[in-house]
């Protein structure tokens, strides 16, 4: 039994992502008392732009998503009358249009923890339908719709809720900031090897959108083995929307030593992190990838790994000059030159302490306790007993 607040964590959402768990984890740690309602959906989906692509897979996807919704209706329901609060997890904007109005319909705080918005994604980021469409103009209905349902939005940076509180006029005391962080038990404690060796393993994961700048990796690879041949190797882990043309990089330039892995089980993919002399963030020019921090940096950080990833307003929040190597977006020539900056062992042990350093201080769950705590108490969920 525990002496805080009991919460319905419930959705379609992606049960093993990352943020979902901290999430869970955090409440839990703070003395609240999570039940879990979850209807499978998002996560059945590894690239979700093919998943809707044709009007058979976009019916399917629909019908698929309706079923889910009734089934997690009826469980709310039947869950609803011993909890206080309900939230709902990433990716959960369709359901804060069902269960989130259930919520609200009984009086209890909806909180929502959305990490990016459909309009960010869909239309600003990857472009996959135009801005002035009347698709794009119903995307952003439904993410304003769903910031008013909600009592409280979390994000994960100050830089996203400015943009929250600029684009869909929402007002700042409902919106709480959380950083992601990363799971300890998974990536702080994996044993790092220092490296002196000639060749320097350059590791990058992560979701193949525009975001992640993956073009702009690929132009640095080829710049690095212009001047450096052999000196580097590279392995890329990840799918989505630029995977053909990441497999068809890989298959041409064998001379470039990339190793291609379209998913690695997430307990080994913090030894990968710590087998790696760099890790690469993101290098997107988009306006989303300079309001966000990825998970897999800030694990990188659990990691005491160097990093090299885009400056932004979002990534001073917790990276600078001592801790990261961040250079301009969208630049493979700043990427080529960190790159060799990074040939340098002690150098590279120097940033990999600085954030290790910067993780204890923002990322891990003692550091982050204090912002769930708070945003807890703005719902007046803190102290009551389950």
């Amino acid at each position: 039994m525990t002496n805080g607040p009991t919460i319905l964590y419930a959705g379609t959402y992606e049960r093993t992502y990352p943020r979902n768990q901290q999430l869970i984890r955090l409440l839990r740690r703070s003395g609240g008392n999570v039940i879990e309602i979850h209807e499978p959906f998002w996560e059945k989906m590894q690239d979700k732009s093919r998943s809707f692509r044709g009007v058979a897979a976009i019916v399917f996807a629909m019908l698929s998503l309706c079923l889910a919704q009734v089934r997690m209706i009826c469980r709310v329901i039947g869950n609803m009358r011993g909890c206080q609060a309900l939230m709902i997890g990433y990716i959960g904007q369709i359901d804060m249009l069902t269960i989130g109005v259930l919520g609200r319909l009984t009086g209890r705080p909806v909180i929502f923890n959305p990490l990016v918005t459909l309009t960010d994604t869909v239309v600003e980021d990857r472009t996959l339908v135009s801005r002035d469409s009347m698709i794009a103009r119903l995307i952003w209905l439904v993410d304003w719709l769903t910031m008013r349902i909600a009592t409280q939005v979390i994000t994960d940076t100050e830089a996203n809720a400015e943009y929250l509180t600029g684009t869909f006029n929402l007002s700042r005391n409902r919106i709480s900031v959380l950083h992601v962080g990363a799971d300890e038990a998974v990536f702080r404690d994996v044993y790092r090897v220092r490296s002196d060796r000639a060749t320097i393993d350059v590791l990058f994961y992560g979701k193949m959108i525009p975001l992640h700048g993956i073009e702009t990796i690929l132009t640095a690879i080829q710049q690095l083995h212009a001047s450096a041949p052999q000196r580097f190797r590279f392995e890329i882990i990840g799918s989505g929307q630029h995977t053909d043309h990441v497999l068809e990089f890989v298959e041409s330039s064998p001379e470039c030593q990339i190793t291609y892995r379209s998913w690695v089980a997430y307990r080994r993919l913090a030894q990968r992190v710590a087998n790696a002399d760099v890790v690469l963030g993101i290098f997107g020019a988009g306006a989303k990838a300079a309001r966000v921090i990825p998970n897999k940096v800030f694990q990188a950080m659990a990691v005491g790994a160097p990093i090299i990833t885009r400056d932004s307003p979002a990534i001073r929040e917790v990276l600078d000059e001592q801790s990261a190597l961040l250079i301009p977006p969208g630049d493979s020539d700043a990427l080529c030159s960190a790159l060799q900056r990074l040939e340098d062992p002690e150098y590279r042990e120097q940033l990999g302490r600085g954030a290790r350093e910067a993780f204890e201080r923002y990322g891990t769950d003692v550091a982050l306790l204090g912002e769930v705590s708070e945003m807890l108490a703005d719902q007046g969920l803190t102290g009551r007993s389950s």
